[in-house]
């Protein structure tokens, strides 16, 4: 290689490198606004419902178990999909694609665990 087409390179790698710190950077924003819009009550932690105006301890122990529990249920609804999808695909190739039980046998395991995994944790912290 001559020494044009070895900085070439270099300016491409260093290119595809900003690209994708550029990528990772508009993909955290947007999860950042994703649950700031989602979640806007975990922006004030204490609740109302007292006669001092501030909330109390149990009105922000009520909205800490609020948001704790929609936490859970999105994690084990997460769970839940994965093994719905994941199992769907995996009988879609038994049932059309000729595939034997033997030849799913590691995405079955790997799925069954990736699914299983949010689940049991969310019930862990029930």
């Amino acid at each position: 290689m001559n020494a044009a087409t070895t900085v070439g390179i270099a300016v491409q790698r260093e290119h595809n490198t900003a690209r994708e710190w550029g990528k990772a950077l508009l993909l955290s924003a947007l999860w950042m606004a994703v649950i700031f819009f989602v979640l806007p009550g975990l922006a004030h932690a204490t609740g109302t419902g007292t006669t001092t105006g501030t909330g109390g301890a149990a009105a922000a122990q009520a909205r800490i178990t609020a948001v704790s529990t929609g936490w859970q249920n999105i994690v084990m609804g997460v769970g839940v999909a994965i093994l719905i999808i994941s199992w769907s695909v995996i009988g879609y190739a038994i049932a059309f694609n000729g595939k034997t039980m033997k030849d799913m046998q590691g995405p079955v395991i790997g799925t069954t665990v990736a699914g299983l995994a949010p689940v049991l944790v969310g019930w862990l912290f029930s």
